[in-house]
C-alpha cells in the first residue's frame, strides 16, 4: 500500500478553538451564568458555590460535591462556602453549544438547592434522597415552571446532547462503531518512530494499518464532534478506491485535541 503522509500546519489548528459554534466552558463563563441563574430560576436563593473546570471522567459533563459536615462547624448559608464547600465542575473534555453547558450548570446547581429549607436553613438531606431522588426532581421541576418550559433538567444527559458533544461508543466491535472513525498509530522506520491518524470507514483499511503498526496496534475513537470538525476543514477520508491514502503526523495541537476523546485499542485478535 502507497501512502502519502502529510504535515499539519500549527496556523490549521485554531479551529479546534471552537468546533462549529460549540464552546468550551470556563469560569468566567460560569460565574456569569450562575449568579443569572440564580436570579432568574432559583429567585436569588443560592448562596454562592466554587465554580471549577477540569477534565472529568468520559461522559460526565458537570459534578457537585461537597465536604462532610464538621459537627463543631455547623452549616448555614453564611458560612457554607467555607465550611461544606460546595463546588460545581463542569468538564474540558468536551465542545458542545452553550445552551447544552447551560443545562448541564443548572443541573449541578440542582444539587446545590436542597442544601437549605425555604427559610433559609442548613437541612440535613436523606441518605436516599441525595443524588437524583426527590429534592432533586423538586428543584429540578422548579426551574422548569420557573423558565417556562425552557430548561428541562435530565438525571443524565439526553441523546441529543450525547451527539451534540460527540460521546464515542461503547462497544468495542469495530463495525459497531459510527461509520467513520478516527485512527492513531504508531510507524516506525530506520528506528525512527512517528505518532500518526487516518480517517476511514473501512474495516479492510484498518486491520491494514494494524498491520503496518510498529507496536501492532491502533487506537480508534468515533467521537463525532472530532471526526466531523476533521473532515469540516479539509482532512480527508482514507480511501484505496478513490486513491486518497493521506496518512496525517500528530504535531503537538493535534494531540491536544485528541486529549478531548476517549480511544479504544484495538490488536489483531480483536477484528
Amino acid at each position: 500500500m502507497v501512502m502519502k503522509t502529510i504535515l499539519i500546519r500549527e496556523n490549521q489548528m485554531h479551529l479546534f478553538e471552537e468546533i462549529e459554534g460549540n464552546m468550551v466552558p470556563t469560569k468566567q463563563w460560569m460565574q456569569t451564568k450562575y449568579n443569572q441563574f440564580n436570579q432568574e430560576l432559583f429567585d436569588g436563593f443560592l448562596p454562592p458555590c466554587r465554580l471549577m473546570t477540569k477534565k472529568l471522567a468520559p461522559k460526565h459533563l458537570g459534578m457537585y460535591s461537597t465536604i462532610s459536615a464538621n459537627p463543631n462547624f455547623p452549616v448555614t448559608r453564611e458560612n457554607i462556602y467555607d465550611v461544606a464547600i460546595p463546588t460545581i465542575y463542569l468538564t474540558t473534555a468536551y465542545s458542545a453549544p452553550e445552551e447544552d453547558w447551560e443545562n448541564t450548570l443548572i443541573h449541578e446547581m440542582c444539587h446545590h438547592y436542597p442544601e437549605f429549607d425555604k427559610e433559609g436553613n442548613a437541612r440535613k438531606i436523606d441518605k436516599e434522597n441525595k443524588g437524583h431522588g426527590a429534592d432533586f426532581m423538586n428543584a429540578a421541576k422548579t426551574v422548569s415552571d420557573r423558565s417556562g418550559g425552557k430548561y428541562t433538567i435530565h438525571r443524565i444527559a439526553t441523546s441529543e446532547q450525547s451527539s451534540r458533544m460527540g460521546f464515542e461508543t461503547k462497544d468495542r466491535s469495530f463495525s459497531k462503531m459510527r461509520k467513520i472513525k478516527l485512527i492513531r498509530v504508531t510507524f516506525a522506520n530506520n528506528g525512527v518512530s512517528a505518532e500518526a491518524f487516518i480517517l476511514t470507514n473501512s474495516e479492510i483499511v484498518a486491520k491494514q494499518i494494524l498491520n503496518m503498526s510498529a507496536d501492532k496496534k491502533i487506537l480508534v475513537t468515533d467521537n463525532t464532534t472530532i471526526v466531523n470538525s476533521l473532515i469540516k476543514n479539509g482532512f480527508k477520508i482514507f480511501s484505496p478506491i478513490t486513491n486518497n491514502k493521506a496518512i496525517y503526523i500528530i504535531n503537538p495541537a493535534i494531540e491536544e485535541l485528541f486529549d478531548k476523546c476517549r480511544f479504544i485499542e484495538f490488536r489483531e485478535d480483536d477484528f
